[in-house]
């Protein structure tokens, strides 16, 4: 075998970590990618926002891109009675010291409403929070009622502090009611299969 170099090249020499080299010549690349990116970008903003309106068109444009055309129903909660929701027992209405747990909903579209609790301190609000549960927790575990001690009661202390907070039910990542029984059922998550 000929250990001669082909023409236009040269023998490679080991020692260094390939690896190495190899990834520092791609961050070189990427860093200098980023700068001149950065400097397009202003240009083109600026280009792009030169005209008057122009904001309210990338506005329009970034709704749309976002599929939130739909109008928005002025928002009117209401303390529901536990025969309307789904998720809580007839009669329910939680009492504390500092604060008293209601369930409530209300529309978010014309056809859609959406529901949970409310959980209202016996004083003024010090500040209005909407406490977000993971998609497969209820409500009631961020209000301190349900026995899942693997989570924080994160709205019943923000309650006890004074705040006024909303929990409200999401849709979970199950797919027991995905699909039209007697028809054909999926094994989408609900919130695909909704989507």
């Amino acid at each position: 075998m000929n250990d001669l170099p082909l023409p236009g090249t040269e023998h490679f020499e080991g020692g260094k970590d390939m690896a190495a080299v190899m990834v520092a010549g791609i961050d070189g690349y990427l860093d200098r990618f980023i700068e001149q990116t950065k400097a397009e970008r202003r240009s083109r903003l600026h280009d792009r926002f030169a005209h008057a309106g122009a904001r309210e068109e990338e506005r329009h444009r970034f709704i749309r891109i976002m599929g939130l055309t739909d109008s928005r129903t002025p928002p009117n909660m209401e303390i529901a009675t536990p025969a309307d929701l789904s998720f809580l027992p007839p009669g329910f209405v939680h009492e504390t010291a500092g604060y008293t747990i209601y369930p409530v909903r209300w529309q978010v579209f014309p056809t859609v409403e959406a529901e949970g609790l409310l959980l209202a301190p016996h004083t003024d609000p010090i500040a209005d929070v909407v406490a977000l549960p993971d998609c497969d927790r209820s409500p009631e575990t961020l209000a301190g009622l349900a026995s899942d001690v693997s989570d924080v009661p994160v709205a019943h202390r923000l309650a006890a502090s004074g705040c006024r907070v909303v929990v409200p039910v999401l849709i979970d990542r199950a797919d027991t009611y995905s699909g039209i029984p007697g028809i054909r059922m999926t094994n989408q998550p609900h919130r695909e299969f909704i989507h």
